[in-house]
């Protein structure tokens, strides 16, 4: 599976690029840039899939996303929240600060981290608040102050004895194009649709396969089965609708896509570790 390959189009001459962005909606096309992206999340909550990994991302949450790491963002539209996003993206090439500087003893911490980054970096804890901050700083700067705040953030996440990374380790970046937009279309259907019962001959149909091909391609792209995939999806929806007091968690079960409780009860504590009712409890 590869990303559609996007370019980043450049906001001025400077050596970095910064949008703060408020859409309807992120960017929703499976894809991967040359560019490490340093994003903060300031307004949207949803899915993210980022390399081999699906994982729940909300207001706040900050993410060093490597060189070429194929990457997604849906936003799930509440209708409690007014419609919309928000982020900020710092967009750099590692060679921002120019030839060789990556290559001095005193940026090996630096060095390091630009090469982890392809594995993606989620940011938590007090240095979130940090990060967070200078991230706002760099948008009323320009010039080298700009140059200067984007290292030493870097350095801060650097810096910190456990990273938290989000890919696995034996990640491997997918080889063609056309998977890009096929997984892409998947995706898109998936999120639609996973509230139904989704029968394996029509998504294999979304993306012109027979089911026997569509479940050995989406095994061999995504390190997952298609059935553990979707109940990931299910799960994640059901995470959080289970912190809403307005359903109950036979509700939750059926509106997921599940189709009796039993199933559901057990396909959420094999995700996440807990039952729906122990996870209930400990969010509200």
């Amino acid at each position: 599976m590869k990303p559609l390959p996007f370019k980043i189009p450049p906001g001025s001459k400077e050596s970095i690029t910064v949008y703060h962005d408020k859409l309807p909606h992120f960017y929703a096309t499976y894809h991967n840039h040359e560019e490490l992206q340093l994003m903060l999340v300031i307004k949207g909550h949803g899915t993210a899939y980022i390399g081999d990994k699906i994982v729940q991302f909300k207001e706040g949450d900050v993410y060093l996303l490597g060189q070429n790491l194929p990457h997604v963002f849906k936003d799930k539209m509440d209708p409690k929240r007014n419609n919309g996003i928000e982020s900020i993206s710092i967009f750099f090439l590692p060679g921002f600060m120019g030839d060789g500087f990556l290559a001095i003893p005193e940026t090996r911490l630096l060095s390091t981290l630009i090469k982890e980054s392809e594995r993606g970096v989620f940011v938590e804890g007090d240095l979130r608040e940090r990060v967070t901050a200078g991230i706002w700083q760099v948008t009323r700067q320009s010039g080298l102050p700009r140059l200067l705040t984007l290292i030493e953030l870097l350095e801060q996440i650097a810096q910190t004895e456990e990273l938290t990374f989000i890919s696995s380790p034996g990640y491997h970046k997918p080889k063609r194009t056309v998977d890009g937009r096929k997984i892409n279309d998947v995706f898109n259907f998936l999120l639609d649709n996973y509230a139904r019962e989704i029968k394996l001959e029509e998504i294999a149909d979304v993306a012109h396969m027979s089911p026997t091909a569509f479940c050995r391609y989406f095994k061999q792209h995504t390190r997952k089965t298609y059935s553990r995939f979707l109940n990931e999806i299910r799960i994640g929806q059901a995470c959080k609708m289970l912190v809403d007091d307005q359903y109950t968690v036979g509700d939750i079960c059926y509106n997921s896509g599940f189709n009796n409780v039993s199933n559901f009860n057990r396909q959420f504590k094999k995700v996440t570790g807990l039952t729906p009712s122990e996870y209930q409890k400990m969010h509200r």
